[in-house]
């Protein structure tokens, strides 16, 4: 019985559906009142966390109980730990603690079983979720080194069931019916043109949408990124389509390109680009780089159409 209410528990504060529940609501009717009947002993049991108590890697705290809250796994990049609900205290603590797991890595240790280090042994080095298969390992824009340390780390990809769902970023491909590998999140309208069971595809709608998002991209050719936008909102007609979250201009750019040039690393090289170029690429060609780059796509939101 108890297992049972730990399980409901844990099922209640960790199930994401789509672009998270308003957070106010959502722990006033359901979150406090289960609390409320389950067990303090139990509670405590691998969920709570706060400044006295940290999460083990790949985890943060969501600090959803105003000063405590749950550990849950850090996503895909930390940029996005600003677009998955969190409050503030939450947010500050996944980009603090994401932003730093497994930097420094080598191919033979520092990162978790299900992650890689995605270049050589040195201080850029930094661990990432591995990849569904081992083919999508050269499809990453990783170095020679990254790419051998996917391969060599990744055999398995980050594990995933139903109940027990993928980080921020990525979703549940349930390829065995109840559980399944974890899949990058492609653009929201792909879902249901890439070959997944059904319930995959209502899994993938769900969770891959995440709704008004900065691109996680810095803007060229001053190499800024949007946590270093919001003085410029109001300077360039141009940062709020490339930031529409942190200028407050979602309701205008939501689903619509960012008109800046971007920086973007591909192969050890770096590259500036932008939207229309993408637009201005063969069908085949854009549609692959929306489908596997997700930071161009929440970039150029219009032409990887995002919002389909």
């Amino acid at each position: 019985m108890k297992e049972e209410k730990r399980k409901t528990l844990k099922r209640a504060v960790l199930k994401r559906k789509g672009f998270r529940l308003e957070r106010a609501a959502f722990f006033m009717t359901i979150i406090l009142p289960l609390l409320t009947f389950v067990d303090k002993s139990l509670a405590d049991e691998e969920l709570i966390c706060d400044s006295q108590t940290s999460c083990p890697d790949p985890e943060f705290c969501n600090y959803d109980l105003d000063e405590s809250g749950f550990c849950e796994l850090c996503p895909l990049y930390s940029e996005l730990c600003t677009v998955i609900g969190l409050p503030m205290a939450g947010v500050e603590e996944c980009d603090e603690a994401c932003s730093k797991i497994g930097i420094g890595c080598s191919a033979e240790d520092g990162c978790l079983e299900g992650m890689f280090c995605n270049g050589e042994d040195d201080d850029d080095a930094t661990c990432e979720y591995c990849p569904p298969s081992l083919e999508q390992c050269d499809e990453l824009g990783l170095p020679e080194d990254g790419v051998d340390n996917c391969i060599a780390a990744c055999v398995t990809g980050y594990e995933c069931t139903v109940d027990d769902e993928c980080p921020p970023g990525l979703f549940c491909n349930v390829s065995s019916g109840f559980s399944g590998i974890c899949e990058f999140c492609p653009p929201v309208k792909y879902c249901d043109d890439i070959g997944l069971p059904e319930e995959a595809v209502t899994i993938c709608q769900e969770v891959c949408r995440y709704g008004c998002e900065d691109s996680p991209l810095p803007a060229a050719p001053f190499d800024e990124t949007c946590a270093n936008a919001i003085e410029y909102c109001d300077v360039s007609p141009r940062v709020p389509s490339h930031c529409p979250r942190t200028c407050d201009t979602c309701d205008e750019y939501e689903c619509k390109d960012s008109q800046l040039p971007f920086v973007i690393e591909f192969d050890d090289n770096v590259f500036t680009a932008s939207c229309a170029m993408l637009a201005n690429l063969g069908i085949n060609l854009r549609e692959d780089i929306c489908y596997n780059m997700p930071k161009v796509a929440i970039t150029c939101r219009g032409t990887c159409e995002n919002c389909a």
